[in-house]
């Protein structure tokens, strides 16, 4: 992006991002006034909410104004969702300088540059104004971004991109072929643009429009509807139950209960975060890697949307720490240099030295190696305790769910002889949800923590510190050494174990470590490393995070509450169709 008397403009496309004749002017009157969104907006349900799509994010500047429409004219009640493409995304210091001096929208650009993503591709959500407003924003493709989206019908279209003279690929017949399935019968759309390809395109592609006068400089635009007869469907609260209560349970309960749905919730035990997620600490980093694989986008995306999340729940339990990662062998080495090559902006992370490493974790380290800031630590249990405090959901403690039946599209829950009735419901209790289904590819994984003494050298410990192994601080600056990996089908704590986490520890640490006790659990873990989100005979599932559920299980929990709600989803649908838990079957 260049600057050019005070307007920004694209080198690319080598056109103003904005009308010189006043950009806020011509936001409002060529695509609010347009659509006629706010008469729109008065007519929906108490509970309601409104999706618009949007071809080129630019500066965000349709999205703010928008947004500041929405917020001062819709009820509390309601949500918009917006979802927007971008293939090629401005950088953060541009969004600032573009909207410096509109007051009117400076809070909501405040938020938006506080959790605006680092510049890779794919899908990131990003909530504004307390959670009424969910902006999807696609850095993508114009064709691979709209080939993402799924069961979702917009009510309203921004076609803002470049003109196509200049940018032909957005204004093409197959991706106005994709925005028109996306579409229902009462679908708007308006476009600056009144050129003869745009017009016999939109003709192609069940659009009927007319030509109106255009803003500033050009003489007209176009604005118009959806043809057909698919009918929109507003927003229905269902009631929900979710059964166990570790994280994936509560982070589930506390998002679908947000939204408005009536949640009960069910645990085994009679406390919340009784299984692997009782830990007293879960390291919350990413484990990149160099390459785009479907793997590796999944847990990129996992971790930016975990620690806005965490971040936003202003929970006791979150501490924004930082997170080191050592580089202590060859391999390691070799991974930290690829994914230093693509390391482009040094927001995720950033190389370190010996020096800087010790310094910043508060021990004596032997090497140095890569440093993320928005890493940090979670308290599972205090973190719960939270999100089901501020929601509404109510928990049955100390109910084993042994026995679901569906009749007629509702789902009962039967216990001491009383039948619950539900909508959904969403199974979230680990590997033992083969007691209620058959699911293939998953199994359990014991795992066992070490508690070591404050011993000198490690009372100052500040931050997690991975390698092999990890060690953290709780929350109560106790030293945690974590965790192994086995198949062993006791929880009783065996001396070996500690050993191996203390060996591991000792090979970036020479001082002295002492164990002084331990914790075993299971983890839920499947046969490629990747968690199951989504529906299975009828179910929806969420399990199988195994030990990356605290950066996984925020992203598929808002996942699961998209598709029940039938809007935007957070993740593209090869994603969805990667983690799907028929995969192994």
């Amino acid at each position: 992006m260049l600057w050019k008397n005070r307007t920004p403009y694209s080198k690319k496309f080598k056109d103003n991002y904005s009308s010189l004749k006043g950009p806020i002017e011509e936001s409002k009157e060529v695509y609010i006034k347009a659509n006629n969104l706010i008469s729109r907006w008065k007519k929906l349900n108490k509970d309601d909410s409104f999706t618009i799509g949007e071809m080129g994010f630019g500066t965000g500047l349709n999205f703010l104004l928008t947004s500041y429409e929405w917020l001062e004219k819709s009820k509390s009640t309601q949500t918009l969702h917006y979802v927007s493409i971008e293939k090629y995304p401005v950088k953060i210091k541009d969004l600032i300088k573009a909207h410096s001096e509109k007051e009117k929208i400076e809070t909501l650009c405040k938020e938006l540059i506080s959790d605006y993503p680092v510049n890779c591709l794919g899908n990131h959500r990003i909530l504004l104004g307390q959670g009424r407003i969910q902006l999807t924003l696609i850095f993508e493709d114009v064709l691979e971004a709209l080939g993402s989206i799924d069961k979702t019908l917009f009510d309203a279209w921004y076609l803002d991109g470049f003109s196509p003279d200049r940018n032909p690929d957005m204004w093409t017949k197959k991706v106005l072929s994709y925005i028109s399935d996306l579409s229902h019968k009462d679908t708007t759309f308006s476009t600056f643009s009144s050129s003869s390809l745009v017009k016999e395109n939109l003709s192609k592609t069940n659009f009927k429009f007319e030509k109106i006068t255009g803003f500033g400089t050009k003489r007209h635009m176009l604005k118009g509807k959806k043809k057909g007869n698919l009918k929109r469907s507003p927003k229905k609260t269902k009631k929900i139950a979710i059964i166990g209560a570790g994280l994936a349970g509560c982070v589930q309960a506390y998002i679908l209960s947000k939204r408005g749905h009536e949640i009960d919730l069910y645990e085994e035990n009679n406390t919340l975060v009784g299984g692997a997620s009782g830990n007293p600490v879960l390291v919350t980093y990413p484990r990149f890697s160099p390459n785009d694989s479907l793997h590796s986008r999944f847990y990129l995306h996992s971790f930016l949307f975990s620690s806005r999340f965490y971040k936003n729940l202003a929970s006791r339990g979150w501490s924004k720490t930082g997170v080191v990662v050592l580089s202590y062998d060859e391999q390691s080495r070799g991974r930290e240099a690829l994914l230093n090559s693509h390391n482009v902006d040094k927001k995720l992370f950033r190389k370190i030295s010996r020096n800087e490493a010790s310094k910043l974790t508060g021990i004596d380290l032997d090497y140095g190696g890569l440093f993320f800031p928005n890493g940090g630590i979670i308290s599972p249990k205090d973190l719960c305790e939270d999100m089901v405090n501020s929601s509404n959901v109510n928990i049955f403690s100390k109910k084993t769910v042994s026995n679901i039946e569906k009749i007629n599209r509702k789902f009962y829950i039967s216990i001491n002889d009383v039948n619950y009735e539900y909508d959904h419901i969403c199974l979230c209790n680990s590997f033992d949800v083969n007691k209620l289904i058959k699911l293939n590819g998953i199994s359990k994984k014991r795992g066992q923590i070490t508690y070591l003494k404050d011993t000198p050298g490690l009372e100052n410990l500040r931050m997690p510190i991975c390698s092999q192994g990890y060690i953290s601080p709780d929350f109560e600056l106790n030293k945690i050494l974590g965790s192994t990996y086995n198949d062993f089908l006791s929880l009783s704590i065996k001396q070996g174990d500690n050993l191996e986490n203390i060996k591991n520890f000792k090979k970036v640490y020479k001082g002295k470590v002492e164990a002084i006790g331990a914790r075993a659990g299971y983890r839920a873990v499947t046969q490629d490393k990747l968690p199951f989100c989504g529906q299975y005979q009828g179910f929806y599932i969420n399990t199988g995070h195994g030990s990356r559920g605290s950066i996984s299980i925020p992203m598929t929990s808002v996942s699961i509450a998209d598709e029940i709600d039938q809007k935007p989803n957070i993740l593209p649908r090869k994603i969805k169709k990667a983690i799907n838990p028929e995969r192994f079957n």
